[in-house]
């Protein structure tokens, strides 16, 4: 896998949170709900609550949504950098 400067362009790589080998083992490793708030990236920003709650049969909130991004964020650059793929 090539480096990169961003987990958004980590994700946008892989835009339906589903990747094979090494990118795949890092969305493996987040849980259900970090998986989807990335996945949802692949939708507008005035969709993407409506594309959760479709996609996970709950609403949500803008606030459990940026804590998920966050979160989600923060796992895929630290395996990043752990890895060796992240370029700062």
């Amino acid at each position: 896998m090539d480096p990169v400067t961003s987990v958004a362009a980590f994700v946008a790589l892989h835009p339906d949170g589903v990747a094979e080998g090494d990118a795949g083992e890092i969305f493996d490793r987040l849980d259900p709900e970090e998986r989807l708030a990335l996945r949802s990236w692949a939708v507008g920003p005035s969709e993407r609550l409506d594309w959760l709650q479709r996609n996970s049969d709950r609403p949500w909130t803008q606030a459990q949504l940026e804590h998920l991004e966050a979160r989600a964020a923060v796992h895929v650059r630290r395996e990043l950098q752990r890895r060796g793929w992240w370029r700062a």
